[in-house]
């Protein structure tokens, strides 16, 4: 098994996370595994008295975070692994996680997976999108696939695994160069699913048209904006994402 689809979604102006957003992550990650018939195998938190270590679904460290009501928690991960497999880190059919960086002001939201257990570009799918934005505040998202990049799951967490061409190493450098108020008035790249604010819709992609302009005008693509939010969904058939990219390349939009 490989994750080769995974969603990103940032915050910046609402940060940190509170111990009872880690609650309902808890309750909602654990009810979409449930719906995809997916049973969760390890539990990881960080924070005060946590190790931040993948343990055992069901066992000490779980019933620690919630006999705490998930207090002194600052990362929380749940993943599912393949009947048979022992490998948490190398093998995972789905993995989420939750998490407030002090250094970098940051909460990020990561949900990874294998296309085969989920459709990225399924109705069930966008329910998920829409249930996990309703957690906080968020500034924007994207999923990403392997079409875009090697590793989907370290592309969101802007990680190198050691496989990145020229090209994808000279973009995560300039990711990781980036300032807050770039990253939310911008784009990080072209996805089959990306979750704009109206900052990023208000583009100016040439003289005359708005990023918002070329979404509406292209066959390719779909927009609407997410119930009980201020962001929008817009999603590319995949077959034309490359086709966009090369188009937004050239233009002040895109961080790369």
């Amino acid at each position: 098994m490989k994750m080769n689809f995974a969603l990103g979604l940032y915050s910046y102006t609402n940060k940190s996370v509170d111990s009872n957003t880690f609650k309902k992550f808890y309750i909602l990650i654990t009810a979409i595994f449930d719906s995809c018939g997916i049973t969760p195998t390890y539990f990881a938190a960080l924070g005060n008295g946590y190790s931040g270590n993948l343990t055992k679904f069901g066992g000490q460290q779980q019933t620690k975070a919630i006999s705490t009501n998930f207090s002194e928690i600052t990362t929380l991960s749940i993943v599912a692994n393949p009947k048979n497999s022992n490998e948490p880190g190398y093998d995972s059919l789905v993995s989420a996680s939750l998490g407030y960086i002090e250094e970098t002001g940051e909460t990020l939201l990561c949900f990874a997976f294998d296309e085969e257990a989920i459709d990225p570009q399924s109705n069930k799918f966008e329910q998920f999108i829409c249930a996990l934005i309703d957690l906080k505040f968020w500034d924007f998202g994207y999923g990403a696939s392997q079409r875009e990049t090697n590793n989907p799951e370290f592309h969101i967490l802007s990680l190198d695994d050691g496989n990145l061409s020229e090209k994808e190493n000279s973009s995560l450098i300039k990711w990781y160069d980036s300032a807050p108020k770039e990253r939310q008035t911008k784009l990080r790249g072209i996805y089959p699913i990306n979750i704009l604010n109206e900052r990023q819709l208000k583009l100016k992609i040439d003289d005359s048209n708005t990023l918002e302009n070329l979404i509406n005008s292209d066959k390719n693509s779909s927009l609407k904006l997410i119930p009980n939010s201020a962001l929008w969904l817009w999603k590319i058939k995949r077959s034309a994402v490359n086709k966009l990219r090369k188009k937004l390349e050239n233009s002040e939009s895109l961080i790369i």
